[in-house]
C-alpha cells in the first residue's frame, strides 16, 4: 500500500456457516470432514476498493447486501473469509447500534466501555470526557442505564466518542439515519469539517442524499458485490433507478411516457428562460386523474406532468425533468429522466418530445407553487442545461386540511 493510501480492500470475501439444528454442527465436526450439514451463505464476494488520504466513500445498498460486514472488516471487527485489509493511521468507527454498548450500566461508563473498543488511551478519553457529554446533548441521561435510551440516544453517545478523538479513518454504519434532525445536522457538520481537515471518511447509508452531500466517490453493493461505483452524481441514480424497479408501486415513469405525440404548449407568460442552447422547452401540462391541463389541484391527489420539447442539435445524452418550488423559491421537490433509469435514445435537429411524469402530492400547505423544466445534455457531472424555464407553470393547491411546515404526510394515528 503505497504512502497516500488510507484504505485497500483487496478481494474481499466473507462467507457464514448455517446449520438447521445445532447439533448438525458437532456431527459435521466429529465428522472429520466427512460429513456436510451446512450451507454456505456468501455474504460478500470479491470486493476492491483504495481509498487515498482524505478521500470520503458513501456505500449504498439493499438490506442483506453486506454494507454493515463490509464495514466491520474494514473496521477489524469482522474477521474476512478471504481477500486482506489494510489500513493507514487511527481508526475510529460507529459500527450497529449497540454491538459495544453495554445496557445496564450507564452512557457515562459506556463511554469508557465504547472508548476501550476503539483503542482510544484512557488518559486521552479522561481528557474529552466532558466534550463528548456536552457533544451527545444527553444531559442527565448521561447517568442512567443505557438500556432507557432509544435508538437515536444511543446514536448521539457513540457517534460523540467515535469523532472526539479527531481519528485519520472514520467508519459510520447509518448512525446518521437515526437521532433528532438537529443533532443530524450537527453530526453531518461535524464529518463535513473533518473531511475538509483531510480524515479519510468511509460510510453506510441508505440516504442517496447524504451520499451526494459528502462523499467524493460512491458505490452500491448487490447481492454482496459492487454494483455499480463511481462519482455519486452517476451512482446515486442507478441506486434510485434499483430501488425504484423493486418497488410494488414505481415512482417514476414507464419508458413509454416518453413520447412524440400529445404536445404541451402552455408556458407562463413571466417565466424566464435560461441555458446553452441547443433544444426548447415548447411548454408543460399538468392533470390531476387524467383530466386537465388544471391550474388548482387537491393535495394529495394523482397529478401527472408533462414537458415537451424540440431539439435543435444532435441531443446525445437528452434528459428532461423539473423542479416544483413554492412562492418563496424553496425546492419542494424534483425529478428527471435519468433520475429513474430512463435514458432515451439520442434526440436529432427537429424532433420533439414530450416526457410524461405521474406521482401523487404529499399533502403541501396551501399555497401558489410553481413548476421549473428543464432540458439537458450529458450524464452525471458532465451534464449541460440545454434550456429552462423558472416558473414555467403557476399551480395553486387548495385543500382544507391542517398542515404544518411544508407537507403533511400520510399518517395513520392510534391512542396506546
Amino acid at each position: 500500500m503505497s504512502s497516500d493510501s488510507a484504505i485497500m480492500i483487496d478481494r474481499v470475501a466473507k462467507s457464514y456457516r448455517q446449520y438447521k439444528k445445532p447439533s448438525h454442527r458437532l456431527l459435521e465436526d466429529l465428522s472429520f470432514g466427512y460429513l456436510t450439514f451446512h450451507q454456505e451463505i456468501r455474504v460478500l464476494r470479491d470486493i476492491s476498493l483504495l481509498m487515498k488520504k482524505g478521500d470520503c466513500v458513501g456505500i449504498l445498498g439493499r438490506n442483506g447486501s453486506g454494507k454493515s460486514t463490509l464495514l466491520g472488516i474494514v473496521a477489524g471487527t469482522v474477521v474476512p473469509s478471504a481477500g486482506v485489509v489494510r489500513r493507514s493511521g487511527q481508526v475510529s468507527a460507529i459500527l450497529e447500534l449497540g454491538t459495544v454498548f453495554y445496557p445496564e450500566v450507564s452512557g457515562f461508563e459506556n463511554i469508557s466501555i465504547y472508548g476501550a473498543a476503539l483503542q482510544i488511551p484512557p488518559h486521552q478519553l479522561e481528557a474529552k470526557r466532558k466534550e463528548i457529554i456536552d457533544y451527545s446533548e444527553l444531559g442527565r441521561a448521561i447517568n442512567y442505564p443505557l438500556r432507557t435510551y432509544s435508538n437515536g440516544m444511543v446514536a448521539k453517545l457513540a457517534f460523540s466518542v467515535a469523532v472526539s478523538v479527531e481519528p485519520d479513518i472514520l467508519l459510520i454504519d447509518e448512525a446518521l439515519a437515526v437521532g433528532d434532525i438537529a443533532f443530524r445536522h450537527k453530526a453531518i457538520s461535524t464529518i463535513q469539517r473533518m473531511k475538509e481537515s483531510g480524515v479519510t471518511i468511509l460510510f453506510v447509508t441508505h440516504n442517496p442524499a447524504q451520499v451526494i452531500a459528502l462523499a467524493d466517490h460512491a458505490l452500491i453493493l448487490e447481492e454482496g458485490r459492487i454494483f455499480a461505483q463511481g462519482a455519486p452524481n452517476v451512482v446515486v441514480p442507478k441506486y434510485q433507478s434499483m430501488m425504484m424497479a423493486a418497488s410494488d408501486r414505481p415512482l417514476a415513469p414507464p419508458a413509454s411516457c416518453l413520447s412524440k405525440e400529445n404536445f404541451e404548449s402552455h408556458i407562463n407568460k413571466s417565466g424566464r428562460r435560461y441555458g446553452h442552447g441547443g433544444a426548447r422547452i415548447l411548454g408543460v401540462g399538468v392533470y390531476e386523474n387524467g383530466v386537465g391541463p388544471v391550474f388548482a389541484i387537491a393535495t394529495a391527489s394523482e397529478m401527472t406532468i408533462r414537458i415537451s420539447c424540440e431539439a435543435e442539435r444532435h441531443i446525445q445524452y437528452p434528459n428532461i425533468g423539473f423542479l416544483l418550488k413554492d412562492e418563496q423559491g424553496v425546492t419542494i421537490a424534483g425529478c428527471n429522466l435519468h433520475m429513474f433509469g430512463l435514458f432515451p435514445e439520442a434526440f436529432e435537429p427537429g424532433e420533439q418530445h414530450t416526457a410524461e411524469f405521474r406521482l401523487r402530492l404529499p399533502r403541501l400547505v396551501r399555497n401558489s407553487y410553481s413548476l421549473h423544466p428543464a432540458i439537458a445534455d450529458g450524464l452525471g457531472r458532465d451534464s449541460i442545461c440545454l434550456d429552462g424555464i423558472e416558473q414555467a407553470y403557476v399551480l395553486r393547491v387548495d385543500h382544507r386540511d391542517e398542515v404544518h411546515g411544508i407537507c403533511r404526510p400520510d399518517t395513520e394515528v392510534a391512542l396506546l
